[in-house]
């Protein structure tokens, strides 16, 4: 075993470990597939299919909810709808069995899967039928065959919810067998896993001996070397990597005691011992080599720093960035040495350079010692006594810059030379001061506005000269008299003179520059006389002219003034422009103007807002009343005549209020029934016609529903005679057929009577048609009030109808009392027809109680919608004129509708002779007679109820005078 090496050890303990875990990870992956196949064949063999079940169950439970939201709702819109969404879920439910029958192992119950088809195909067609039915609004028969719908749905539920069952029984089998597979597995590989456990920790224990030992004899050597003690050394048998590590340890040992030998030579001077590296990477051996080097180096470089400098070379400095470290220090050493000696030397004869071209450094602040100091205290006297002189010479030059010609420099403060210099300085300045005195004291009277004489002393040269120019600008200057007269003419406002041209030089352009001025000023003169009587025609030419000079303010002075005016003129013509087209909302643009046209602007733009506000308000209440605000009011703080119109105003608004208050309490008063109303007599002007109006519709519905209310007396006479008459039938039944012929006879007559009143009914709808058209044409005149006539209209038109309603309800009440006789006559049926009787009454009474309803809303909505206004109010008056006239003619088609009421009352007693007839034949059935009066008795309360529906209605007495105030108010 000492000849193996750690590397195959390990490899073969990891390859060990590695067959134990390979094994046990071979028992879990078989496991987990097991597993994992169980987990997938229980999932599509049973979940899926239960999945499909469950939502064709509740696409099932979704059309049970759609039909019994239909039957209720009975809206035709929402059923529409709702089939379709039936059809949708029928289609989603097929393809979900298909799904279902091609999933998994298969259908576990076959016999129950196909009872479950046949529940849901007889469930399919009791759906058929019940979707026709309400798709035809027949929701008797949808009712009647609800039951069967609902019971057939829960046999396919009850059937699905069983097949489900037994998927989910067939996948927890499943899932326990799959359990028990899972644990096995488990099992498995807990036990694979101690064993590569066991495995493992006996081959890393073996291992860990044989290599912890010599480590930590190595870790022993290493802190004694690690001290300084290279005495040390380990021993071992091994030939492995450890024995290996031994032996390069051992050698490691005796290199650095090698090196250390060396060290010690160096230390002691000896800069010739040899070294030699074992290898590239020797890096001791390596630096040992270039610290020899490098002090070698360095005692050549010190030798020839002092060589230059015993020569006199004190620029040579050592290149200590050629040696690293504190070698470098060294030579820096020695360069700061020589620095010390030459930085002195090189200052002095910097400074007696820079003296010599004339720049005067400053003194020199070094501290020195010795002869250093010596040389410094010599330069800076030299350098105080050239300053002094500057200075003075700048004194004297400042002097003569600022004029001050007698200031002289005290030469007595400077020394040989110097003093030379400066007393030849002040010499010099006492010959110029003399003539420029003269000079100066003509250019002071000059510029005192003073012209003074001519110079007439003596002088040469350039002085000369000097004179010369002087004495000719006094010449000149003479000229300026001439201007100074014509500017004061200026400035008393006469610009007529004008200046001679004829001096020379700049004389002669003062004289035009001054003609030009006054040229100028005669121009804008005329224009703003111009501009005084309103002529704003020159503002072209001046525009075109220009400006004379970049600084000229006084042309875009004037072409500002002339824009500004202009401007104002085509303001206000645009405000009056816009006024006469009924624009007030119009304003000037007052932020593109200054100062007091600002203000001018600013005061058209506020007496336009001061007329525009009343008005405004007016416009907006007059839109809030065109939308059925009545509330509306005018509220502004007006004066004058403003204060007039909102008082006009606001009177018409509460005239217009009070009438439609009126008119929507009276219409609510008919809507609730009560036709007992009372009109006031406060209308005015065109509403007088208006409460006519009113007043003709009361009375004719008054009128209609006495006479509803009579003929529902008389339906109840005759029934209770029918009753009376019931009670004595007897006799055989020998001519029973003959009678019930004659019977028939009398049916088919009254038929025709319905018919014929039926074109009645139909003559009335298009007598309303025509005042509907009416209603229109004031719609028409109306204008912007076109929806509240509209729905006048409307509101007249379904009048019309609810009095079509009623008169149906006494037609449909004569088909009732016939049902009755025809009843009576059928003695083996036991009632029957009583019962359809009573729900037809009932149908009647839900549809007089859907009218009132409707007309309620209807006049609701006409009292929202009704925005009259004064001066239409004659048109809409006559457009009522033209619906009451329609409304009457409606009156007498509904008393024709009457009449034939009581020509079927003729029949209804040709009917009771016939079945006197038939009581002779059938006294033996005395016990069907009194079931025909029990019907008789039922047809009188169903008239009873009828009376009482009219009764709901307070019909007005009889001289109640509806014409009259209203004691209310």
């Amino acid at each position: 075993m000492n000849q193996i090496g750690i590397r195959k050890k390990l490899i073969s303990a990891f390859i060990l470990i590695g067959l134990f875990t390979l094994v046990s990870g071979i028992f879990g992956i078989v496991g987990v597939n097991s597993t994992n196949a169980s987990t997938k064949d229980i999932y599509q063999s049973h979940f899926i299919p239960a999945t499909y079940l469950f939502e064709i169950q509740k696409n099932l439970m979704k059309v049970n909810d759609y039909y019994i939201l239909m039957l209720y709702e009975k809206d035709i819109l929402q059923t529409k709808k709702r089939l379709e969404e039936i059809q949708k879920l029928k289609g989603e439910n097929q393809l979900l069995f298909e799904a279902y029958e091609g999933s998994g192992d298969g259908i576990p119950d076959m016999g129950l899967y196909e009872s479950m088809n046949e529940h849901l195909a007889n469930t399919d067609e009791i759906m058929a039928r019940l979707g026709t039915y309400l798709g035809s609004n027949n929701y008797v028969d949808a009712m009647n065959l609800a039951p069967s719908f609902h019971s057939g749905i829960n046999l396919v539920n009850k059937d699905l919810q069983s097949l489900i069952d037994k998927n989910i029984k067939l996948a927890n089998s499943s899932i326990a067998e799959s359990q028990t597979a899972y644990l096995t597995s488990i099992l498995s590989v807990l036990a694979a896993a101690v064993l590569s456990l066991i495995a493992a920790a006996s081959v890393g224990a073996y291992i860990s001996k044989r290599i912890s030992q010599p480590i930590t004899e190595l870790s022993h050597a290493a802190e004694q070397l690690a001290v300084g003690d290279l005495g040390v050394s380990v021993h071992t048998n091994l030939k492995d990597e450890i024995g290996i590590l031994v032996d390069s340890f051992n050698r490691m040992t005796e290199n650095m005691r090698q090196q250390a030998d060396i060290a010690e030579s160096i230390a002691a001077g000896n800069l010739n011992v040899v070294v030699r590296t074992r290898s590239d990477r020797d890096r001791l051996g390596q630096s040992m080599q270039s610290v020899i080097k490098t002090l070698g180096s360095l005692m050549t470089e010190i030798n020839e720093m002092t060589e230059a400098a015993g020569a006199g070379r004190f620029e040579h400095r050592g290149l200590a960035e050629s040696f690293p470290g504190g070698y470098g220090h060294i030579i820096d050493g020695i360069n700061a040495t020589i620095e010390g000696f030459t930085k002195p030397m090189q200052l002095a004869s910097d400074y007696l350079r820079r003296i010599s071209r004339g720049e005067i450094p400053q003194e020199i602040t070094e501290i020195y010692t010795g002869d250093f100091n010596d040389i410094k205290d010599s330069i800076n006297t030299c350098i105080r006594a050239v300053n002094a002189m500057i200075q003075d010479v700048n004194l004297l030059s400042d002097a003569a810059i600022q004029g001050k010609l007698d200031l002289r420099a005290n030469s007595d403060l400077h020394g040989g030379d110097f003093k030379k210099i400066v007393a030849g300085i002040n010499d010099t300045l006492d010959a110029i001061t003399a003539p420029l005195y003269t000079a100066g004291e003509c250019m002071t009277k000059i510029g005192q506005g003073k012209i003074p004489e001519p110079i007439h002393e003596e002088y040469y040269g350039d002085f000369q000269n000097i004179k010369d120019s002087i004495n000719s600008c006094i010449e000149g200057l003479h000229s300026l008299e001439e201007s100074r007269a014509i500017l004061e003419c200026m400035r008393n406002n006469d610009f007529s003179r004008r200046m001679e041209e004829s001096a020379l030089g700049v004389y002669g352009e003062i004289a035009i520059s001054i003609n030009e001025v006054s040229e100028q000023i005669n121009r804008m003169i005329v224009y703003i006389n111009h501009v005084s009587v309103g002529d704003l025609e020159d503002l072209p030419a001046l525009k075109k002219s220009g400006n004379k000079s970049e600084k000229d303010l006084l042309t875009p002075a004037v072409v500002t003034m002339l824009e500004t005016l202009n401007a104002l003129v085509d303001d206000t013509n645009r405000l009056s422009e816009a006024a006469i087209k009924g624009n007030i909302s119009e304003r000037g643009q007052a932020d593109r103007y200054l100062g007091q046209y600002r203000t001018l602007m600013e005061g058209i733009n506020g007496t336009l807002d001061a007329v525009a506000v009343p008005f405004q308000e007016v416009s907006s209440v007059m839109r809030e009343l065109s939308e059925g605000n009545l509330s509306v009011k005018m509220q502004g703080d007006y004066l004058g005549e403003y204060a007039e119109i909102k008082d006009a105003v606001n009177h018409t608004l509460n005239s217009l209020t009070g009438y439609i208050k009126e008119i929507s309490a009276v219409l609510h008063d008919l809507g609730s029934g009560k036709l007992s109303v009372l009109i006031s007599d406060g209308y005015r002007g065109d509403f007088i016609e208006i409460r006519t109006s009113l007043i003709n519709i009361t009375e004719n519905l008054n009128q209609m529903m006495t006479e509803i209310a009579a003929a529902s007396g008389q339906i109840a006479s005759g029934s209770a005679q029918l009753s009376e008459e019931s009670r004595i039938l007897a006799g055989g039944s020998a001519d029973q057929a003959g009678s019930i012929q004659e019977l028939m006879a009398s049916i088919n007559e009254m038929t025709a009577q319905m018919k014929q009143s039926s074109v009645d009914a139909g003559q009335a709808s298009v007598l309303s048609e025509e005042a509907c058209n009416h209603a229109r044409t004031g719609s028409t005149k109306m204008g912007q009030m076109l929806d509240s006539i509209e729905n006048m209209k409307e509101s007249s038109l379904n009048i019309s109808k609810i009095i079509k309603a009623i008169d149906d309800i006494a037609f449909q009440t004569n088909i009732l009392s016939l049902n009755a006789a025809v009843e009576a006559a059928r003695a083996g049926l036991h009632g029957k027809g009583f019962a359809v009787v009573a729900d037809e009454v009932k149908v009647l009474a839900s549809r007089s109680a859907a009218e009132a309803k409707r007309t309620s809303e209807l006049v609701a909505e006409t009292m929202k919608r009704m925005k009259q206004s004064t001066d239409l109010a004659r048109d809409t008056a006559s457009v009522f004129k033209d619906i009451v006239a329609s409304s009457e003619t409606t009156a007498g088609l509904v008393m024709s509708i009457s009449g034939l009421s009581e020509i079927q009352t003729e029949r209804m007693v040709s009917i009771r002779q016939g079945i006197d007839s038939v009581s002779q034949i059938v006294w033996n059935n005395s016990a069907s007679a009194e079931q025909s009066a029990s019907a008789s008795r039922q047809l009188s309360g169903q008239a009873e109820l009828l009376a009482e529906l009219v009764g709901r209605f307070r019909l007005a007495e009889v001289g109640d005078p509806l014409n009259e105030e209203n004691p209310s108010k």
